[in-house]
């Protein structure tokens, strides 16, 4: 970005109005890029990921990371320059393939861009300056897909077998201070003693959606101090497979640039064309909709409501941030002043390394 403020004006654009969007790890580092206190851009569009999705690490922890993936590519007795070598000369799928998907590329805490670890708590707090963005970032655009989690079963391909069992004691762990709390959060999610594997697996994905993608976005929202306008992707997936129907993560993508545009339905394609037009009105300074009034994600909350086609839906706004035809569970909000997100989301952070 700070190539782009320096040579935008070469190629006749303006440095003054730039628009920063990423999409899952890339909205991650669309927020990341919010963490400093320079100017890079005007406006943010971050879809589907947060910082919270991706935490950033010590160097320390990068370090193990480092030496896992050299054991794993069999480096672990190789040389700096074997090493490097090693990595240019092997094809790039073959690498993916030996390295663990525990591995995350994550953002390392440098004292710079990262300076540190915003909270929930903090970035929900419009007077913080969590993330250092908020002064010079003035419209922010935030949303998700009502099935982001979709992803996770991807990444977490062993994670079915005794999962009820591994997720109860993650959260028993997280919330210990809370156990009442904790009892109460797995029965809303349907999550008992008898539960198969394949229904506990789900209303697991169903929590990790709520906690990893739906409570930052109303935590963004909350926090920031320009105009925050939110939306909610609901469009169901078209195509056969474990997610048919439902609005899977990245699926927004496919309808926001219209790749597959001619296999969709003219209901499809009407979700579509409002979804792009949409964003293209907010980069280029144009109000899509209401924005989020004073941070109050109450009474003051809007937000932009896309499909279900299925259901005759193609656009509409709703004031509720959670239930309706937002398709939101409110489950964890439920808890907010007893149980912080970050302790919520540390359930996950437990649950994923059992």
């Amino acid at each position: 970005m700070e190539w782009v403020q320096k040579h935008i004006e070469d190629f006749g654009g303006d440095p003054a109005n730039v628009t920063l969007a990423g999409m899952s790890a890339g909205a991650a580092s669309v927020t990341y890029h919010l963490n400093t206190e320079k100017a890079l851009f005007n406006r943010a569009i971050v879809m589907s990921g947060s910082y919270f999705l991706t935490p950033s690490l010590s160097y320390e922890v990068h370090e193990q990371n480092y030496q896992q993936a050299m054991a794993a590519l069999g480096l672990t007795e190789a040389s700096a320059d074997k090493r490097i070598r090693a990595l240019l000369e092997t094809p790039g799928q073959d690498l993916i393939g030996k390295l663990p998907p525990t591995i995350l590329a994550t953002p390392a805490i440098d004292g710079d861009m990262v300076s540190s670890v915003g909270s929930f708590a903090q970035t929900a707090d419009r007077g913080s300056g969590v993330p250092k963005g908020k002064p010079w970032c003035k419209d922010l655009m935030i949303g998700d897909a009502q099935m982001d989690a979709s992803i996770m079963a991807l990444l977490m391909p062993n994670a079915k077998a005794g999962c009820a069992r591994k997720f109860t004691t993650a959260m028993n762990t997280a919330l210990q201070s809370h156990p009442m709390i904790a009892q109460e959060i797995l029965k809303k999610y349907g999550l008992t003693e008898n539960i198969d594997d394949e229904t506990a697996f789900t209303a697991i994905l169903d929590y990790i959606n709520d906690v990893c993608f739906f409570a930052p976005v109303l935590t963004f929202a909350q926090g920031w101090t320009g105009n925050a306008y939110v939306y909610y992707f609901n469009e169901g997936n078209p195509w056969d497979g474990p997610w048919k129907n439902r609005a899977s993560h990245i699926l927004d993508l496919a309808y926001l640039f219209q790749n597959f545009r001619e296999f969709l339905t003219p209901a499809q394609q009407a979700v579509a064309t409002a979804f792009a037009e949409d964003f293209f009105k907010f980069c280029h300074g144009i109000a899509p909709w209401p924005a989020v009034s004073g941070g109050d994600v109450e009474t003051g909350f809007r937000a932009r409501v896309y499909g279900p086609s299925s259901d005759n839906l193609c656009v509409e706004e709703t004031s509720q941030p959670y239930g309706g035809e937002t398709q939101r569970r409110q489950i964890l909000f439920d808890y907010r002043d007893q149980v912080s997100f970050d302790d919520l989301a540390r359930v996950f952070s437990i649950f994923k390394n059992m």
